[in-house]
């Protein structure tokens, strides 16, 4: 999208053969990704999910929320939230795992990764976990963001459940909120402690 951008001045956006919008780009590429955005994931590309997994515990649901709002769109002030529900298709013995992805949308190279155990004692068949992560506001520098989701046991050696672009997971944006180059170049800010 972003060459997209880069390329057009003007956008069109056609939905089952029927133009459904006609505009500047950026209007254009935020309609779309606005689109794009909705998926039902206890029945998005199963068949994909399950020749790379167990699948003995899946992702029933992901949820950014954005002031309460569903959205994948964030400023870089925000705190970005993403709420997970996962269910067990059968008993499990090896405990339960979590990891998260950042990924350049462009090149697919990992940015930075995240991992932690959610459970290391038994989880029963039909199980409902319910788990939420918070990245803290300033963290991801504006820009748009591929997300890997994955599901593992606690010892990080069986996949359970993926969730990434295969199943058509919308990237997720961070918008600028200011024009300041400082604030809005890379990828990532760190934490710093300054002393004079």
């Amino acid at each position: 999208l972003q060459a997209v951008a880069n390329l057009c001045n003007k956008g069109l956006l056609l939905d089952r053969g029927k133009i459904d919008f006609w505009g500047d780009i950026e209007s254009t590429i935020k309609k779309y990704m606005k689109s794009s955005r909705i998926i039902n994931l206890s029945e998005s590309a199963i068949e994909n999910r399950l020749k790379r997994t167990s699948g003995k515990i899946m992702f029933e649901d992901i949820r950014p929320t954005n002031s309460d709002k569903v959205d994948w769109e964030f400023d870089y002030d925000d705190e970005v939230s993403i709420k997970f529900t996962t269910k067990s298709k059968t008993d499990l013995f090896d405990g339960l795992s979590f990891y998260i992805a950042f990924k350049n949308p462009f090149s697919g190279e990992i940015i930075t990764n995240y991992k932690t155990v959610l459970k290391y004692d038994k989880i029963n068949d039909s199980e409902m976990l319910n788990f939420t992560i918070t990245i803290p506001k300033y963290t991801l520098r504006p820009g748009q963001f591929q997300m890997f989701f994955a599901l593992g046991s606690a010892d990080y050696k069986t996949f359970y459940d993926v969730i990434d672009e295969n199943v058509n997971l919308p990237l997720l944006s961070i918008n600028p909120i200011s024009a300041d180059a400082q604030d809005n170049t890379g990828l990532v800010s760190i934490p710093v402690k300054f002393e004079l």
